[in-house]
């Protein structure tokens, strides 16, 4: 089971409820121009053994929407959200550390992702300084994305798998985009892998209702 299948857009059919509104920061924090529905957010595994990372966006935890929140703990969870994203996204735009994995060997490298401002695309280069890039895509372009430790190892590649250690296996994630394309990467701490799991997966809702509104625009122009 995937950790999430983004289907819903929460910008559309009125949704104005319980959404949060990202501040526009300037100098160098982070731009999330969003709106993203709280309750229109799927569910996210958590795991509750983490370790630490002083210098990573604050711990995902699980979403309070997920288990039916009441009224009164609505704008503290937008509040929640709001602090991880915007946090994850000022570190985003500077580069977060990461490891790529090769499917084709198991074989890991030391990587950085990095997300842009306008929030499009993630894209993964090697840690050295003029690295090339080792996979790009448009964030709205993500299908699901799988957990080893929580989904098992069904959608994982056999060598991926056998060169796992166990260490290795709290942290590896699979990324599928719509037309297939796979990403297998592994975060550091399986902290900064649950932050990493609920930020996407609010930018990949925030990105197809983006891109849905975009082309109901062109259609209007039409």
């Amino acid at each position: 089971m995937a950790i999430f299948g983004i289907a819903k857009c929460c910008c559309a059919d009125g949704a104005t409820d319980n959404q949060l509104s990202y501040a526009q920061g300037g100098g160098d924090d982070a731009v999330v121009p969003a709106m993203v529905g709280v309750n229109a957010l799927p569910a996210v595994s958590v795991s509750k053994t983490g370790s630490s990372d002083s210098e990573a966006a604050p711990a995902a935890t699980p979403s309070p929407a997920a288990s039916g929140q009441q009224p009164s703990d609505r704008e503290a969870e937008k509040a929640r959200l709001q602090k991880l994203v915007n946090s994850f996204v000022k570190n985003a735009l500077k580069g977060y550390k990461c490891f790529y994995v090769d499917e084709a060997s198991g074989d890991k490298k030391a990587a950085v992702y990095r997300i842009p401002k306008t929030l499009e695309t993630l894209t993964i280069t090697g840690s050295e300084d003029g690295a090339p890039t080792l996979f790009n895509c448009r964030i709205a372009e993500v299908q699901d994305v799988y957990c080893l430790a929580e989904d098992g190892e069904t959608c994982f590649d056999p060598k991926v798998i056998k060169a796992a250690t166990q260490a290795d296996r709290e942290l590896l994630l699979l990324l599928i985009l719509k037309n297939g394309t796979r990403l297998c990467m592994m975060e550091e701490t399986t902290t900064s892998r649950d932050t990493f799991l609920e930020c996407l997966r609010i930018l990949c809702i925030y990105a197809q209702a983006a891109a849905s509104q975009s082309k109901r625009g062109l259609s209007n122009a039409s």
